[in-house]
């Protein structure tokens, strides 16, 4: 899986929105919080972004939107904590938080 880029936050910030999710990365929140509260929150509200979701995850991944739909679950799953534990996710939320406020 790649760092994530600036290109993400556009992703992501139109993918909040359309799911409507209201999130805060409080100073205190290790990295590790900061990426389950908002992978949690996207679980629960996968379908209202399912293309979007598709085709960040699948950028990220570096493989089509297609080919990552056709991915057995554990290997999406995978993906998942990978993204949630990248190095900037923090700090990459809390931006993309703070423009959806």
């Amino acid at each position: 899986m790649r760092r994530l880029q600036t290109k993400d936050v556009f992703k992501v910030s139109k993918i909040i929105k359309k799911m409507n999710l209201d999130f805060t990365i409080s100073e205190g929140m290790s990295q590790h919080e900061a990426g389950t509260l908002v992978i949690k929150q996207m679980a629960e509200n996968m379908h209202m972004a399912e293309a979007e979701i598709t085709d960040f995850m699948a950028d990220l991944v570096g493989i089509s939107a297609e080919e990552y739909a056709k991915l057995p679950l554990i290997d999406t799953m995978k993906y998942f904590e990978e993204l949630k534990e990248q190095e900037d996710i923090k700090s990459f939320l809390s931006f993309v938080g703070k423009l959806d406020t």
